[in-house]
């Protein structure tokens, strides 16, 4: 049974974020790619609360969380810097993003090394390549609101959400300069099989982060943390654990 608390956290005048809350112990932050919500983590939300408090908002236009109007990559990663901010989080936390998502907490770990005690990303890479799955998307964005109706597991944006993802704000999506920034202790999770995200080119982002630790599932497809929740959380899990390991043997490795 999923037992979880759901509140609004303001981001700024009109706008909030939706925002789940399970569990109690070590903090874990956990933010969906594009066109998901906080939902595509219920495994994890689920499996991991027992023994961390586990926290994962619906970006802006997602799920419960409104939608301000057309919005940039800075719009988005500004939404998840305020929500850090006012959320009541330890100084250190884990931090785990998939897709979108990875972007966003690569870019917040790179930026703010000092609060992230572990990094987990998830089926992510440099950038977003803008392939036959990619084209595919973008071509029939205008179908979410239908998509999410029928499929609301799969699709939580409607179609004015969707239509901006794909024809502006993905289009914006380049962290490449950030990875070799990033400090704290990484596992990347890719999937053999995604569509979305080719094996090489996550390959290539493990390569450029110090001491990046990664896995592949072999019949991974672009949601991995749903598709195989047991492995994907068992890793999350003992990455984690890891983490708070290296830091109680070596605590001047990261500052309050």
């Amino acid at each position: 049974m999923l037992d979880v608390k759901a509140y609004q956290v303001p981001i700024r005048e009109k706008h909030f974020l939706n925002v789940v809350d399970s569990g109690q112990g070590p903090a874990v932050l956990m933010v969906h790619g594009g066109a998901g919500s906080w939902a595509n983590f219920t495994h994890q939300v689920r499996d991991l609360s027992s023994r961390f408090r586990v926290l994962a908002p619906d970006l802006r236009g997602h799920g419960a969380s409104p939608w301000p109007g057309p919005s940039d990559v800075e719009d988005f990663y500004r939404d998840l810097a305020t929500l850090i901010a006012r959320l009541d989080l330890p100084p250190e936390f884990h931090l785990v993003g998939h897709s979108f998502g990875g972007y966003l907490a690569a870019r917040f770990s790179a930026e703010r090394p000092e609060r992230v005690l572990s990094l987990a990303l998830l089926n992510t890479s440099g950038d977003l390549p803008q392939g036959l799955a990619y084209r595919f998307l973008e071509t029939f964005s205008g179908g979410a609101d239908l998509v999410r109706h029928y499929y609301p597991w799969m699709v939580s944006t409607g179609s004015e959400v969707a239509r901006c993802l794909m024809r502006r704000t993905l289009k914006q999506w380049n962290s490449w300069d950030l990875f070799p920034r990033i400090q704290a202790p990484t596992l990347v999770i890719l999937g053999a099989r995604d569509p979305l995200i080719p094996l090489r080119k996550g390959r290539q982002m493990a390569s450029r982060i110090p001491g990046a630790r990664l896995e592949v599932l072999p019949t991974g497809g672009h949601v991995s943390m749903a598709e195989q929740p047991e492995t994907v959380t068992r890793w999350l899990s003992g990455h984690m654990d890891q983490a708070r390991s290296a830091q109680g043997e070596h605590p001047a490795g990261h500052s309050a």
